[in-house]
């Protein structure tokens, strides 16, 4: 059918997706959602699984599990979310003009519930609003009520309208009427309402005539309430050192951020079967040897590839890590002036590897812009760090391609200012040295 001819056309909100029309009419806004899948004994959900109803066969009775809750709970957010989307769907059809109608049993007491969003100027209705709509009608009449299109409404029923909220002095171009049933007799009027109500509409209204309504107000002011702090959502409460020292560095250097060496897991060998053991890996392989290498040992090249091999035998190391250990690599740092140091505190017994820590760091350091009051958790693993004269000298290895020490320093003088802090408040010992040994220029 050609879109220009002059004819009405009545379809599902479905039929008419991706199609245009002058003028649409977007009827039975009123009309309820079906979530009666979230009401049987048994819901279902693909990912959730199954819920179902725990029945005592002793006492008589049956309740719902928190898993059924859960789930039922998912399938309504779910489905109201299809909903919201159909129902955009409809509101975009219209080039020219666009008219909705729905029908209300109580109009005021619709509007009274929507007097807790007087005082908010925010653009875009809450999570709870949107989630707890039972029909269209129940978004449109929030989206409306602080628009100065509603104020004759709201005005009919005495209802105070948020003249200072800066949304209702806003102009759009909507234009609300209501069409009432004054000219039927009330038992007429009552008997329409109900043919044309379900069950749930029914519960609602006879739980608006139970109710308190001062509390309903309290109860849902306080669902719709608005976490203060919401911007301090997206900042972690827990990071790495690795995290903390990219940060740094960004803070320093502007955007420009150094591609670090990524540290790859020791993965099981079915999932690596294919896959080369790289330079990435290399200082994995170096920083585990070193973990279980006995350096007070005086090593030669021949005994120090013995050890490798007792350690691939006790499967210490993997055979992929062994092979990409350059044992003149590991010789040079023993007979360095640091390596030295580290195998008298061996021999002393104040050597220490990978030490695991968690500190406490004030917010205001990690996060200066957001100003919080709020204790930050950072972890991360020291490579070594030895004892000397009662104080503690911190190391860690490095295998970065680089041409002088200047750039470790860069990069890494933040890492080692955490750790640091970190040994001070696990042993009360003062930090006299921080000391990086790279293995690219086989010195520290």
């Amino acid at each position: 059918m050609d879109e220009n001819t002059e004819v009405v056309c009545l379809m599902s909100i479905h039929k008419s997706k991706g199609l245009e029309f002058p003028i649409v009419f977007v009827s039975g806004m009123g009309k309820q959602f079906n979530l009666q899948d979230t009401k049987g004994s048994i819901v279902i959900h693909p990912e959730l699984g199954i819920g179902m109803d725990v029945v005592d066969t002793v006492m008589r009775t049956k309740a719902p599990t928190l898993l059924k809750k859960a789930i039922s709970q998912q399938v309504q957010r779910e489905s109201v979310a299809e909903e919201l989307r159909v129902f955009y769907v409809a509101m975009t059809r219209a080039k020219e003009k666009l008219i909705l109608t729905g029908s209300v049993v109580k109009l005021e007491n619709e509007l009274r519930s929507l007097e807790v969003l007087r005082g908010r100027d925010e653009l875009t209705l809450q999570y709870y609003r949107l989630t707890k709509a039972n029909q269209d009608l129940d978004w449109v009449l929030a989206a409306l009520f602080r628009n100065k299109c509603f104020a004759n409404i709201l005005e009919q029923y005495e209802i105070s309208a948020p003249f200072m909220n800066p949304l209702f002095l806003r102009e759009v171009p909507f234009r609300v009427e209501i069409v009432t049933l004054g000219d039927l007799a009330e038992k007429e009027a009552e008997e329409i309402y109900t043919e044309n109500m379900t069950k749930e509409i029914l519960r609602r209204w006879e739980d608006e005539r139970i109710h308190d309504s001062d509390m309903k107000e309290q109860i849902e002011a306080q669902f719709t309430f608005t976490y203060p702090y919401e911007d301090s959502q997206v900042m972690k409460q827990k990071l790495s050192v690795s995290e903390l020292k990219k940060r740094v560095y960004m803070e320093e250097e502007g955007e420009e951020v150094f591609r670090e060496e990524e540290v790859i897991p020791l993965l099981p060998k079915f999932l690596r079967e294919n896959e080369e053991f790289t330079g990435a890996s290399r200082g994995t392989a170096y920083h585990k040897l070193l973990e279980i290498l006995d350096i007070t040992k005086e090593y030669t090249v021949e005994s120090l590839q013995e050890e490798i091999q007792v350690k691939q035998d006790a499967g210490c190391l993997s055979d992929e890590m062994a092979s990409c250990i350059c044992v003149s690599d590991i010789l040079t740092y023993l007979e360095s002036p640091v390596g030295r140091r580290a195998q008298e505190a061996q021999r002393r017994g104040q050597y220490y590897v990978e030490q695991p820590f968690v500190l406490g760091l004030d917010a205001k350091e990690v996060y200066p812009e957001a100003g919080l009051d709020e204790t930050v958790l950072v972890q991360g693993i020291i490579d070594v760090y030895f004892e000397e004269d009662g104080e503690l000298v911190v190391l860690d290895y490095k295998t970065d391609h680089v041409r002088e020490a200047a750039q470790l320093k860069e990069r890494y003088h933040a890492q080692l200012d955490y750790y640091a802090k970190a040994l001070h408040q696990l042993t009360g010992k003062r930090v006299k040295q921080k000391m990086i040994y790279s293995f690219a220029l086989k010195t520290e």
